[in-house]
């Protein structure tokens, strides 16, 4: 084996403008997640100094769509930010001082919790749970740590992104290296783009028939609404004439109220249509009645204007919080080989990031009951593993192998494989269909043809890409590429 200083990659993508590009568009995506996540986590476990607000109702579809979306298109951001800098790993010596090292030490937590987050969000919007610690606090926890780690990436390439912001000669169309990495960056937005479009009809609903990989679609389900849990799962048989039934309402009322559906059919009904949001990202407008503020002020005083989200909190079936439902509406170009530049911005945001890092870590231990360390960490470790030893390698064999196809037939072909990668990875956990044995019965979960829907949209891809590919070969016998 050569030594790791002289191992060639010759790809014109390892360029310091490619990383930068979608180094930016990650950070942002990442920051949107977490904060939204922030906010989600506030929404399931009620906080006394932010209590969630009762308008707009569509708040939470809002801001849950944004979280779930933004990460699912985040996933071809990843594989293509790490794919531009993979030769970066094998850079020799690895490390060139004690600022370079604090870095090359942050990249993991910052790379193994990016692919946890999303590994495992994937997973639980799918309902398949191949892990042992509890989806919502494990998912919690890993946010504070790589997020943490996001911070002082960004101080420590601040320079390097600066240059690469400049470098715009280096994605320039007028060069066929330039070209290159424009094309690829198209790609990996093309791959985003499908992913969101098969996706985000689950809450957008006059998307809903492109949602064919999405794993809930608006309208189905009983009564027409996509359900997380039966009334028969919990032993009661008919949910319309139940004696057991109590509506509580709980919070900043002078006293509690309870009533039964007796009570509830005796009082005047007023239908207004409600999004129907969930933590998994779906969301669906529906037109409930006997509004919760007016059966308050017969029974009990509501001084708040927060009183209905208190008592949609009251209604909702006692389950794990991570499934709870929420009521709301040139040449080839290498890296760079000298030692980076570590300025002010760096060391005023390693601390920053370092108690993020933390806070995380501590909040993993403190909770040591639900996040099963050993099998959190397998997991967090394991994606690194998996990246950097099986699908790195990968993408370096297909990358060789279209080497040695025409020009005019390189670009689609490879364009059409990162997108085609990018939705069959997407769709494991729906293909194999785990989800819908936690659920017997439950026709809401999983309700697609997946195997169907995915040969469907691969041949759309490659469809496109032949169309594509038939147009430059066509310029290029005219000379025009």
């Amino acid at each position: 084996m050569p030594p790791a200083g002289r191992l060639s990659f010759s790809s014109r993508i390892h360029h310091e403008r490619v990383s930068t590009l979608l180094g930016i568009a990650l950070g942002i995506a990442f920051t949107v997640c977490f904060g939204t996540g922030l906010l989600s986590h506030a929404a399931q476990t009620p906080i006394p100094w932010f209590p969630w607000p009762a308008r707009p109702v569509w708040l939470y579809r809002l801001t849950q769509g944004l979280h779930v979306f933004t990460g699912l298109a985040t996933i071809p951001l990843l594989l293509g930010k790490l794919w531009a800098v993979y030769p970066h790993l094998w850079r020799w010596p690895p490390l060139r001082g004690a600022a370079h090292a604090v870095e090359r030490a942050a990249l993991v937590p910052l790379v193994g919790g990016a692919l946890f987050l999303l590994v495992t969000g994937v997973t639980e919007i799918d309902y398949w749970y191949p892990y042992r610690f509890f989806f919502k606090t494990a998912h919690f926890w890993a946010a504070w740590i790589t997020f943490g780690a996001l911070v002082i990436h960004v101080g420590a390439t601040a320079t390097a992104t600066a240059s690469g912001l400049r470098d715009r000669h280096a994605t320039a169309p007028t060069t066929r290296e330039g070209l290159d990495r424009r094309r690829f960056l198209f790609a990996v937005a093309a791959a985003g783009g499908a992913v969101a479009l098969t996706t985000v009809g689950s809450a957008v609903t006059p998307l809903r028939r492109l949602a064919v990989l999405a794993p809930r679609v608006p309208g189905v389900g009983p009564q027409g609404l996509p359900v997380n849990h039966q009334a028969r799962d919990v032993g009661v048989p008919d949910v319309r004439a139940d004696p057991g039934y109590r509506l509580r309402v709980r919070g900043r009322v002078t006293r509690p109220v309870e009533l039964s559906l007796h009570d509830l059919r005796g009082r005047p009904f007023r239908e207004v249509e409600l999004p129907i949001s969930c933590v998994e990202g779906w969301s669906y407008s529906a037109r409930p009645g006997y509004p919760a503020r007016a059966r308050c002020q017969q029974r009990a005083t509501a001084p708040g204007p927060r009183l209905p989200a208190a008592a949609d909190r009251a209604q909702q079936p006692r389950r794990p919080p991570d499934q709870m439902g929420h009521r709301s509406r040139g040449p080839v170009s290498h890296p760079p080989s000298r030692a980076p530049r570590y300025g002010r911005l760096f060391w005023t945001l390693l601390p920053v990031g370092g108690l993020l890092i933390a806070w995380g870590v501590l909040g993993l231990l403190r909770q040591a009951a639900s996040t099963a360390l050993a099998n959190w960490l397998a997991w967090f470790l394991g994606g690194l593993l998996a990246h950097d030893l099986l699908l790195a390698p990968a993408l370096f064999a297909v990358g060789l192998a279209t080497r040695r196809l025409p020009t005019a037939l390189r670009l689609p072909v490879r364009a059409a494989l990162i997108v085609s990668g990018t939705l069959v990875l997407l769709s494991v956990p729906l293909l194999l269909g785990y989800g819908r044995a936690t659920q017997p019965g439950n026709t809401s979960l999983l309700p697609g043809n997946y195997p169907l829907n995915l040969t469907i949209v691969l041949t759309a891809v490659w469809i496109l890409a032949g169309a594509w590919a038939l147009h430059r070969l066509a310029r290029s016998r005219r000379g025009h590429l």
